[in-house]
C-alpha cells in the first residue's frame, strides 16, 4: 500500500471485491496462533479470547483474559494487504507522543509487522478502560456535552505536535529511524488525493451528475490557499465515538490511529462532524478545544471544505458497501449547500 497516493487507506486502498470480502475476515482468521504469540512477546498466559463486536477495516481484533491477572489485552491483527502493514509501527510511535500531552490514548506494547513467524501483522495493546461510546451511551445529553468538551481539549493538547511534510507519516524514515514525517510536500497535495476519483466513482453511478462533479472540482481549486501550510499538526482524522472509549463521566482512550497523518487541525474538527453522534458535537467540542488554543479567522471556511472532502469519500464508501441509504445522501446534499449546489 503506498500511502503517498491515498486519501483515505479504508476505501481507496482496496478493491470492491477486497472490501466485500472484509466481512468474512473473522470467519478466516484461526486463533489458535494468540496464545503462543502473548506466551512469546509477553511471557503470558490466555486463558480466553473474545472477538471484538465493532466494525473494523482489514484487522481483526480479540480482548485477551490473562491468567492469575486483572489485566486485559487486545490483540490486532492485519488480514488485508498482502505487503506488511508498516503503518502499525507508526501507530505506536504516535500514541507513544501523544501520551506524553496527558491524552488518553491505547498503550501499545508490541508491534510485529517482520511477518517472519506468521503470515500477518499484529499488535498486542493493554485494553482501555470503560467501553466505547458508539451503540454503549445510556447517559444524558448533559453528560454527552462533557465527553464532548473532553474530546475537544484532548485534541487540542495533541495538535500543539507538529511535524514536517504532510499527509500520512512515512513508514520508512520511521521503521529506520523511529521518527515522525510526513509524506508529501504539500497538504493540499493530499488533500487532492482521490479526488478526481471519488468524483468520477459518484458521476458514473449516477448520484450526482457531471455539472454536479464539475462544480465540486472548481471548488477544490478555487479554494487551494485555504489547505496551504506553512507546517501541518497531528491529526488522527477519524474521531468517531466508535474510536473513543469512555467510563462514568470520563473520556478514557482516543483510539484506533490507523489514518492519523499531517495535516490542518481543522480537517480533524470537520471530519469528526460527519462521524454519527447522540447529541450535536460541534458547541461543546469547541468550547473545551477553545480552553487549550484559539480556531483561525477562517474556520467556518476551512470546515465546509474539509466537510465536504470528507463527505465524498464516505458517500463512494457507501456506495462500495452497498450501504449509501438516503439518510447517508443527504450528508453529501448537506456538505454542499454552503456552496449553493443542489443534488
Amino acid at each position: 500500500m503506498n500511502r503517498r497516493d491515498i486519501y483515505y487507506p479504508n476505501i481507496h486502498a482496496y478493491s470492491d471485491k477486497q472490501l466485500q470480502a472484509q466481512t468474512s475476515r473473522y470467519a478466516q482468521f484461526d486463533t489458535s496462533v494468540i496464545p503462543p504469540i502473548i506466551k512469546q512477546e509477553l511471557k503470558l498466559t490466555v486463558t480466553k479470547i473474545t472477538p471484538s463486536s465493532d466494525w473494523g477495516s482489514a484487522h481483526v481484533i480479540y480482548f485477551l483474559k490473562i491468567k492469575n491477572s486483572k489485566q486485559k489485552l487486545l490483540f490486532r491483527a492485519n488480514t488485508g494487504p498482502k505487503t506488511p502493514e508498516r503503518y502499525m509501527l507508526v501507530e505506536k510511535l504516535v500514541t507513544d507522543r501523544v501520551a506524553k500531552f496527558e491524552v488518553p490514548v491505547n498503550k501499545i506494547l508490541v508491534v510485529d509487522v517482520s511477518r517472519e513467524k506468521f503470515p500477518f501483522d499484529y499488535q498486542i495493546q493493554e485494553k482501555l478502560p470503560g467501553q466505547i461510546i458508539e451503540g454503549k451511551f445510556t447517559g444524558t445529553k448533559s453528560e454527552y456535552d462533557e465527553l464532548s468538551r473532553q474530546l475537544g481539549k484532548f485534541v487540542a493538547k495533541y495538535h500543539i505536535l507538529t511535524f514536517d511534510n504532510f499527509g500520512f507519516f512515512n513508514e520508512d524514515h520511521a521503521a529506520e529511524t523511529g521518527k515522525l514525517r510526513g509524506l508529501q510536500k504539500s497538504f493540499y497535495s493530499y488533500i487532492l488525493n482521490n479526488l478526481a476519483e471519488d468524483i468520477k466513482e459518484l458521476v458514473q453511478a449516477k448520484t450526482i451528475s457531471s455539472s454536479v462533479g464539475n462544480n465540486i472540482t472548481k471548488i477544490f481549486e478555487e479554494n487551494e490557499k485555504l489547505c496551504t501550510l506553512k507546517r501541518g499538526s497531528l491529526i488522527h482524522h477519524d474521531l468517531a465515538d466508535h474510536n473513543i472509549t469512555y467510563q462514568r463521566n470520563k473520556i478514557t482512550g482516543i483510539f484506533d490511529w490507523e489514518v492519523c497523518g499531517v495535516g490542518d487541525p481543522i480537517l480533524d474538527i470537520a471530519s469528526c462532524l460527519t462521524w454519527k453522534t447522540y447529541h450535536p458535537r460541534l458547541k461543546p467540542f469547541l468550547e473545551g478545544y477553545t480552553q487549550v488554543t484559539s480556531l483561525p479567522k477562517n474556520f467556518e471556511e476551512k470546515k465546509h471544505l474539509y466537510v465536504l472532502r470528507t463527505i465524498l469519500w464516505k458517500t463512494v464508501n457507501g456506495l462500495k458497501r452497498n450501504i449509501l441509504t438516503k439518510a447517508r445522501l443527504s450528508r453529501l446534499k448537506d456538505a454542499l449547500l454552503p456552496y449553493q449546489i443542489k443534488i
